[in-house]
């Protein structure tokens, strides 16, 4: 039984060290397909060979693939100017991640206002809740959002 469990455990652990080997990956060809891809078409091409079933056995669970990705995404070399801001980055590679997988993620783009300034934040939803996200995103309202297989409408406030 203890076997087992190691095995698994050190299988859990390449898992994630091969997800964030291919997070990192596919984040160095970020500043070369954001300028030249609108983003339907980035959107679109991220999910082009996702399942449309649900997560098969084996597949890391949500949570695990939310955690590589923030830490990817916080290594001090995708921090430099290149690369996008810290929460496109992020949602862009939850959302591959996540798709990939067979899970049925959705990428929203939305703005807030504050005062004078306006904000834009993107973040991903799994079954209708924000994944990795340290606050809340009720303030922000979703200005576009993409799910797998096609782009919805833009979302409209009801408050």
């Amino acid at each position: 039984m203890v076997v087992a469990h190691a095995g698994a455990l050190r299988t859990s652990i390449a898992a994630r060290y091969w997800l964030a080997t291919r997070m990192a990956v596919w984040l160095c060809e970020l500043p070369v397909l954001l300028p030249v891809l609108p983003l339907p078409a980035l959107l679109r091409r991220i999910t082009a060979h996702a399942p449309h079933e649900t997560p098969a056995d084996g597949v890391l669970p949500p949570d695990v693939v939310a955690d590589v990705a923030v830490h990817v995404c916080r290594l001090p070399m995708f921090r430099v100017r290149p690369f996008p801001r810290a929460c496109l980055r992020q949602s862009l590679v939850l959302f591959r991640a996540l798709t990939t997988m067979g899970y049925p993620a959705t990428i929203h783009f939305g703005v807030r206002k504050e005062g004078q300034a306006v904000e834009g934040h993107s973040w991903v939803t799994l079954y209708g809740r924000p994944v990795a996200e340290s606050g809340s995103v009720d303030a922000f309202a979703a200005l576009y959002s993409f799910e797998r297989g096609a782009a919805s409408e833009p979302a409209r406030r009801t408050s």
